[in-house]
Order: structure tokens, then sequence, then C-alpha cells
């Protein structure tokens, strides 16, 4: 999962592990990008409005890796 507030990652990391998902978490979307590089995941979820890479130009270099990724975007 990718946001920038850490609060928000810290609610969404405790509902997904207790649904039995393995979480990892990047701070913003540069980050998010070179962490999936390196661990493909299954599914991304990533804030739009972020202040170092926006949530839409992340999901355009996400694909560009690997088109079929999968993402969400989330607006809270």
């Amino acid at each position: 999962m990718i946001d920038d507030e850490a609060s928000v990652r810290q609610m969404l990391r405790h509902m997904l592990e207790r649904a039995g998902h393995e979480v990892a978490e990047a701070e913003d979307g540069s980050v998010g990008v070179r962490f999936y590089r390196e661990h493909p995941a299954d599914l991304i979820i990533t804030d739009i409005l972020m202040s170092e890479k926006e949530g839409s130009e992340t999901i355009l270099q996400l694909r560009q890796i690997h088109p079929q990724v999968r993402t969400s975007r989330q607006n809270l």
C-alpha cells in the first residue's frame, strides 16, 4: 500500500492483516515503485493525492513495469 500518511497506512495494514493478507507499505509513489520492482505484489492500494509523487503518476509507472498490475485508488 502506498500512502503518505502514516496513520492511514497503519489503519489499512491492521485491517488487511486481520483479514489474513500480507502487507507491504511505502510512504510515497517513488518508494512504492522501487519496492514493487524488487517485490511484485498481487494488488497495490495507493492514495491519489500525495506530495512526493501522486497516485495516478505512480499507477501509470507501475503499469509500464507490469501492464496487468491491479490497483485500487483510495480517497480518504
